[in-house]
């Protein structure tokens, strides 16, 4: 299962198949729902960085996920996302 489920990008250690960041930041709340900016900088930084260093050899589309349970954190992934990458990245990630 492991070959099967290899990708070009597992060689770099930060690049895991499952991979938690612990991200400094401040737990902020909207509503009854919480969200961090940092966390959603961080994952930005580091799909920026997948796409700069492998996008030439593998198509990233729908091949990244970003889980969050909190509604208010799932927005701001989708803001801070979209602030750096546009609107068409909403349809290449999860």
């Amino acid at each position: 299962m492991a070959g099967k489920t290899s990708a070009v990008w597992h060689r770099r250690n930060v690049y895991g198949p499952y991979r938690f960041f612990n991200v400094d930041g401040i737990e902020q709340k909207r509503g009854t729902s919480t969200y961090n900016p940092s966390e959603a900088a961080a994952a930005v930084e580091l799909y920026s960085g997948l796409e700069r260093d492998f996008a030439d050899k593998v198509n990233l589309t729908l091949r990244i996920g970003v889980i969050s349970m909190y509604k208010e954190q799932v927005g701001e992934l989708k803001r801070a996302f979209t602030r750096q990458h546009g609107e068409d990245i909403l349809q290449k990630i999860e």
